[in-house]
């Protein structure tokens, strides 16, 4: 969903936004599982729905010309690396690496958690996460609406000065 220009609430978040009151999994990868979360989340371009994982810290470049699991350019794929480098001394994927993601517990494959593994399902778009080394549990994080406004108030407070900045009401 799109949110128009103006207050940003917390129930928008809860209700509108996060209506599933998701934990969030943090999992290290491989690279060869970071890229395939990639495809999965252009595969279906241009149509939105949903498969498409937040980044921060990755660049990348897909041709929407190619077959769904095809599309992400290999080697434009760009990090930054865990020191905050900037874009453009950014590092392509290193096959030895191994990567950190959090994840909406809603997107984990159940026998990336010790559950049985089903067949089809929302949980299994992303079954290249199967594998993965649970590095942070969910019960060990606040749920994802909690940590979305919690960082949206952060950065209020850091760019208070800045009119136009996303600022969340409680009603």
């Amino acid at each position: 969903r799109v949110f128009p220009a103006g207050p940003l609430t917390f129930r928008d978040l809860t209700v509108e936004l996060f209506p599933g009151l998701d934990r969030v999994v943090v999992l290290e990868v491989s690279s060869w599982q970071l890229l395939q979360a990639l495809e999965v989340g252009v595969s279906c371009y241009p149509h939105p729905d949903g498969r498409f994982l937040q980044v921060s810290g990755v660049q990348f470049q897909f041709d929407p010309l190619q077959c769904a699991g095809y599309r992400v350019l290999r080697e434009s794929v760009r990090l930054t690396s865990r020191e905050g480098s900037s874009p453009t001394e950014a590092e392509g994927l290193s096959p030895t690496e191994r990567y950190t993601v959090a994840l909406p517990l809603g997107v984990v494959p159940s026998s990336v958690l010790g559950g049985p593994t089903r067949a089809g399902g929302p949980k299994e778009v992303f079954d290249c996460f199967i594998g993965s080394r649970v590095m942070v549990e969910p019960e060990g994080l606040p749920m994802l609406p909690t940590m979305v406004s919690s960082f949206f108030r952060m950065l209020s407070h850091f760019w208070s000065s800045r009119p136009g900045f996303v600022t969340i009401l409680r009603r």
